[in-house]
């Protein structure tokens, strides 16, 4: 699956997004979902603590990125 390139106009939708997406994403890393009466299985769900952390730094890794190229922007 490929994921989608986000480009934010603001630090605040930069932020705003990616607390979206993790509220979307995080919990069926956890847990298997029961939707429409099916139970769907994730095959990335997280092993340990450490594959947690692993994720959540990738995150904000792209989110730290984000808020350099706005600034960076700003400041032409």
């Amino acid at each position: 699956m490929k994921s989608r390139i986000y480009k934010p106009k603001t630090i605040k939708e930069a932020i705003a997004e990616l607390e979206t997406f993790l509220q979307s994403d995080m919990w069926s890393k956890f847990k298997d979902e029961k939707i429409k009466g099916e139970i769907y299985k994730r095959d990335d769900k997280f092993n340990n603590e450490e594959d947690m952390i692993k994720y959540l730094k990738n995150h904000f890794d792209i989110l730290r990125k984000q808020i350099k190229r706005l600034r960076w922007t700003y400041t032409k």
